[in-house]
């Protein structure tokens, strides 16, 4: 049997994006109301004014619930297994989308990390496979210790 390491995507990164995400919602629901309020300055809080807040509120509040699902849904339903002959790319949560590649068709590794990526611990493998006929870019997103993971493929590619 094959060691096994399962990857998933960075959890801090998932962290990050829900925050940012709160902040950008929360920032243009603020920017909203600045402009309301400059507009009409002698807004009077009467019924009607109440009813819209309310709407725009909730519209707020079902926006930010999307996109946080989305995005907890994208990791939850993301996992990478790396054997010492291929790499599985799970993807689905109700369907599941698998796709096995052999390693040995592997030509070239790469590490990509932003800013804040290298602050938290997390970025992305990219992957050039190539055979007789077909190249094929693999990416693993936002996963954590992405020089790790490189160097353990890389480890693998010393069986051919």
């Amino acid at each position: 049997m094959d060691d096994v390491t399962i990857i998933r995507p960075s959890a801090r990164y998932v962290l990050f994006r829900i925050l940012f995400t709160l902040f950008a919602v929360e920032t243009c629901y603020a920017l909203i109301f600045a402009v309301y309020f400059l507009v009409r300055p002698d807004q009077v809080f009467d019924r009607a004014f109440l009813v819209s807040l309310w709407f725009v509120h909730t519209l707020k509040f079902i926006l930010l619930a999307m996109f946080i699902a989305d995005i907890i849904i994208r990791y939850l339903s993301t996992q990478y297994f790396i054997t010492k002959h291929h790499l599985i790319v799970s993807r689905g949560i109700v369907t599941d989308d698998e796709k096995l590649y052999e390693l040995k068709q592997v030509r070239k590794i790469s590490v990509f990390q932003d800013g804040m990526g290298k602050r938290m611990g997390y970025g992305s493998v990219k992957m050039l496979l190539g055979a007789r006929g077909f190249e094929e870019r693999i990416l693993l997103l936002n996963i954590a210790n992405p020089h790790k993971i490189a160097k353990e493929i890389e480890k693998y590619l010393g069986n051919y």
